[in-house]
């Protein structure tokens, strides 16, 4: 799990750190004028910007991530005053299952097995990573290349983009890299996922700082593994997209991405 948190963004130090373990001062939740003691210490408490963001609690591969009694004592840890998180998430070691508060019923926003976590990977960024997470409660960003397909694109149409921005970069499969960020059209923002690979991370890298550059493929070596950039200084390149072959979907939602044919437009 520690490297889905690190694809996620998180660290061992602030802002956007993993605190292991934490217990609470004072250990009720009020639910009515009674006190309902909390028995639950989670194995992460992830925080976002130095804020509390979400929880995550590790059981052993024989218990089910969806059990209700597990749901409900993250539910009442990720309420806790001192706490007051949007989502809380099980996992097993198998299987993967995150949980909103606002959620009236307890079945899972999302749940996966981890070997696939590629064809879920846009809607645990986009509710979990530092980046979403604070504004994840409130609304998601619709998905761009359903827009795309809407507005009668179709899949042998080249879509050029002059201006592309790389806040992130993360390998999901043995082949497969990603990028992940919100796109801007007549004022309406998006959530874009750009699939790509080797080939083209070698186009792509040739806009990182230089002294990056000889590093790039030795830091994504692995599946699960990130690159992150500073709010204040993404690289940014163009390139030349088109929708992929196939929609994606999880327990919530469908999806998009976009393939990346080249990325640098002459």
């Amino acid at each position: 799990m520690t490297r889905l948190l690190w694809m996620l963004g998180y660290r061992a130090t602030s802002p956007n750190r993993i605190v292991r373990s934490k217990r609470l001062e004072h250990p009720f939740v009020a639910l009515g004028t009674t006190e309902h003691r909390i028995s639950l210490v989670p194995d992460y408490l992830l925080y976002a910007d130095d804020r509390p963001a979400w929880i995550l609690d590790a059981k052993s591969p024989r218990e089910n991530v969806a059990d209700p009694k597990h749901e409900a004592q993250a539910y009442s840890y990720a309420c806790h005053r001192d706490v007051r998180v949007g989502w809380y998430a099980v996992c097993n070691g198998r299987e993967f299952a995150a949980f909103n508060v606002g959620d009236m019923g307890r079945v899972p926003r999302i749940r996966f097995s981890l070997p696939d976590l590629r064809e879920h990977w846009d809607a645990v960024w986009r509710s979990l990573s530092v980046e979403t997470v604070h504004a994840s409660t409130e609304s998601y960003l619709k998905d761009f290349g359903i827009h795309l397909l809407k507005m009668g694109v179709t899949r042998d149409v080249e879509l050029v983009f002059l201006k592309i921005g790389v806040p992130t970069v993360a390998r999901v499969t043995e082949t497969t890299y990603c990028i992940n960020g919100a796109v801007t059209v007549d004022g309406q923002q998006y959530f874009a996922t750009l699939d790509f690979d080797l080939q083209r991370l070698r186009q792509l890298k040739l806009v990182f700082p230089p002294d990056l550059r000889p590093r790039v493929e030795g830091i994504l070596s692995n599946v699960g593994s990130l690159l992150k950039f500073a709010p204040d200084c993404f690289p940014w390149t163009s390139g030349i997209l088109r929708l992929s072959a196939e929609m994606q979907e999880n327990d919530k939602e469908h999806y998009l991405p976009l393939e990346v044919l080249r990325f640098g437009v002459r």
